[in-house]
């Protein structure tokens, strides 16, 4: 289950970026970077899921 915890990980790290005002452009840059792979795993489950994939 060690994907799982870093996912639950990554999840806690954008609502922690996403509270944050001012942010650096590292920070800018990590926030990116861990919402393309959130989204793009959704859009793999979700061409799965319709058979898609």
């Amino acid at each position: 289950m060690e994907w799982h915890r870093m996912r639950k990980a990554a999840a806690v790290r954008v609502a922690e970026l996403e509270g944050l005002e001012g942010l650096t452009e590292e920070q800018v840059a990590e926030l990116a970077e861990l919402r393309r792979r959130r989204s793009s795993g959704r859009k793999r489950r979700k061409e799965t899921w319709n058979g898609t994939g």
